[in-house]
């Protein structure tokens, strides 16, 4: 959305692409911003490793106080002991979300996060309805301006074959659970140990749950697989080194795709430049321009990226799952 934006509003007054300002820029643009960038995890430059870090840190701290709040009273503060802060979603075995990366994840700033109080979080899911409103509102004007080229673009809601589909939560401690990820994990820092939970999820999610709800050539599809790719093998890199020994043998020519700058712009900015010339009256231009940056089919990229990502996943499962998350879920909470 960000790009389309950007892409559409530079053109002058007088272009046929010409895109009033929708409100989702107006109410919204940092967010939109922060919800683009947390796919890049550590690799995001509004605050690189420190600024995860801290993100996670501050959305741990917020949860603890807003779940705290009704165990104010003596009698009851005993319970704030037992109180779990950190909600997990699986997939299976697979965790692929967690509450406390949610947060940033759906574009809620560190100076945001930092203000909020417990009134705040009461009010998230009224603002997650305006700012779903306004993405909305937003693809809608894009449909109307590519219309008016022959380029319908179809936003009837189609329904979902969700039969495959089970995901699960369970509730916890966050603190033991982050003791138990730097156990099973071992990464550099035990502050590393929520960016590392959050790059394991975003892995799962991009191997095993969109698959699940795109189709298999959708271009989002690949962006996503490869971005996830791309960000998570330079976060688990720093955070957790003893990974790359564990993943099967990438060839230099495969590496050199699997972290090709060139690409990680085509997926994440439609950064066409030199690679527009070779797409331009194509029938499938974005297919064009991957073979253009990597000399290698769409198909063989694709296939690659999801061998990386299924394989870091395995490695990730094998320390922390539903299964071995589960000594350490909390007495009085939700589990399914």
């Amino acid at each position: 959305m960000e790009e389309s934006f950007h892409y559409l509003t530079q053109k002058g007054s007088d272009s046929a692409l010409n895109l009033p300002k929708p409100e989702l820029f107006s109410k919204f643009a940092r967010n939109v911003t922060k919800t683009r960038a947390r796919l890049k995890l550590f690799d995001d430059t509004d605050g690189y490793t420190d600024g995860l870090v801290e993100a996670l840190a501050v959305a741990h701290a917020k949860s603890r106080e807003w779940l705290n709040v009704p165990h104010r009273s003596l009698l009851r503060s005993w319970i704030r002991h037992l109180q779990p802060d950190l909600g997990i979603y699986f997939l299976h075995e697979d965790p692929v979300a967690t509450t406390h990366s949610a947060l940033p994840a759906v574009g809620i700033t560190l100076d945001e996060l930092r203000a909020f109080g417990p009134g705040d979080l009461d009010g998230l899911g009224r603002r997650l309805y305006a700012f779903s409103h306004e993405v909305g509102a937003y693809l809608a004007q894009l449909s109307n301006l590519f219309e008016r080229f022959g380029k319908p673009i179809e936003l009837v809601h189609k329904t979902l074959a969700l039969e495959r589909v089970r995901f699960s939560h369970n509730d916890f401690l966050g603190a033991k659970v982050y003791n138990t990820v730097t156990e099973a994990m071992r990464p550099r820092e035990e502050r590393f140990a929520g960016a590392a939970l959050m790059a394991q999820a975003q892995i799962n999610c991009a191997a095993h749950a969109l698959p699940l709800l795109l189709a298999d050539r959708a271009n989002l599809l690949f962006r996503i697989q490869f971005l996830t790719a791309y960000h998570a093998r330079n976060t688990l890199s720093a955070i957790i080194p003893w990974l790359t020994s564990e993943l099967p043998t990438f060839t230099e020519g495969e590496t050199a795709i699997l972290t090709s700058r060139k690409l990680r712009n085509l997926c994440a900015h439609y950064g066409l430049r030199g690679a527009a010339v070779a797409a331009i009256g194509t029938h499938d231009p974005f297919s064009v321009m991957i073979e253009s940056q990597s000399n290698a089919s769409r198909e063989d990229v694709a296939t690659l990226v999801r061998r990386w990502l299924t394989a870091a996943s395995s490695s990730l499962r094998a320390r922390v799952s539903k299964s071995t998350l589960r000594k350490v879920r909390a007495l009085f909470g939700d589990h399914n």
